[in-house]
């Protein structure tokens, strides 16, 4: 059998996905990496950064295989289904489902309260549920900035006097059940929901203006404080896209070059990829942009997917997908975008070929 070290120096310098296996050649570990030699050969070097996670999984190793890929992209997305089928041992953070957590809005007695629950629960009529959220730690600092900045941080709300917040200026005296400061609530309670299901970005915004507000009037210390809160918050917008991705079935067209002979084009339709084709660099564009409206054509009509629902694996993914758009956004063509929907094969073909140009122009 050949040494591990030996093996690894053959590895490809290209993306793909790595399995690491144990003695009794399960698999314990898959990650992904855009040069697989490189990234493999990395756990194996002395390096006083490893965390005891590391140590542990390069102890427990005794094979690896891979799998390559054309674009980071499919070994993103295709280390994402292997974690989620296979739990490999190592991968803890997207094998826990504990992890993730929903925010949720409970209507009692006429007044909204916002909690964090692990689970859905279908039967509760009253309760409207925004997420999932892979990270409860921060769920709960974005929750806690909210409610710092609307100062909705009542400490009892059926005391029906004011509670010590009310006194220390974190709360508006919700608690009093005032009738203008229940009103004012209820506006509050409105723009968080706007925020959480992506309809408004009142939030961020005002929190921007206060940040450059806070700087401009020399107070650093603030506006570094407002930032900090302004990045927790975040985190929830970010994750209200990420579904606003898949529900809405967004399709797009992603281009990427893999090196000076070949060119790749996947069609997407939310976080999936429903096909994707390598075309030669030298190849006519009019010939390229009819074949891939061609295919696209059929996808349409074959492959219908409907997401109302959207779950733990659909974030994983959705996540992926999302972060490497917009990384890529420049590489995409978004068909729903136009102002005039496109229908007929003709003006797909005729939209692909000027977006392949413009692209083709830049190498």
């Amino acid at each position: 059998m050949i040494p591990l070290s030996e093996k690894i120096s053959q590895f490809p310098l290209c993306p793909g996905v790595y399995f690491m296996k144990d003695s009794n050649d399960n698999i314990i570990y898959v990650g992904k990496s855009k040069q697989l030699r490189n990234r493999v050969q990395s756990y194996f070097y002395k390096n006083k950064d490893h965390s005891k996670k590391v140590e542990k999984l390069v102890k427990a190793v005794k094979d690896i295989e891979y799998i390559i890929t054309d674009t980071e992209l499919e070994a993103l997305i295709l280390e994402c289904k292997l974690i989620q089928d296979l739990k490999p041992i190592f991968n803890r953070k997207m094998k826990t489902p504990e992890s993730y957590v929903y925010i949720k809005i409970t209507k009692k007695n006429d007044l909204d309260t916002i909690s964090i629950s692990n689970v859905i629960k279908s039967n509760n009529q009253e309760a409207t549920y925004y997420g999932p959220f892979m990270n409860r730690y921060r769920v709960e600092e974005a929750l806690d900035a909210l409610k710092n900045y609307f100062k909705i941080n009542c400490l009892d709300f059926h005391k029906k006097s004011p509670c010590l917040n009310v006194s220390l200026g974190k709360c508006i005296g919700i608690c009093t059940r005032d009738e203008h400061i229940m009103i004012q609530y209820e506006l509050v309670l409105n723009e968080v929901k706007s925020f959480l299901n992506g309809t408004s970005t009142y939030v961020l915004d005002a929190l921007e203006q206060q940040m450059f507000q806070a700087a401009q009037s020399l107070d650093f210390e603030g506006a570094a404080k407002i930032r900090e809160n302004l990045d927790k918050v975040k985190i929830l917008y970010h994750k209200e896209k990420v579904i606003e991705l898949i529900r809405d079935q967004r399709k797009i067209i992603l281009l990427e070059f893999l090196d000076h002979h070949f060119l790749k084009l996947f069609y997407l339709k939310g976080k999936d990829i429903l096909y994707s084709k390598k075309y030669i660099l030298s190849e006519n564009i009019t010939t390229i942009a009819k074949d891939f409206a061609h295919h696209i054509e059929l996808e349409q009509v074959s492959n219908h997917i409907e997401k109302t629902y959207v779950n733990k694996h659909d974030i994983d993914e959705g996540q992926i997908v999302l972060s490497y758009l917009k990384q890529n956004e420049n590489n995409c063509l978004f068909i729903d975008g136009f102002s005039q929907k496109i229908t007929e094969p003709k003006q797909l073909e005729y939209h692909i070929a000027n977006f392949l140009t413009e692209k083709l122009q830049l190498l």
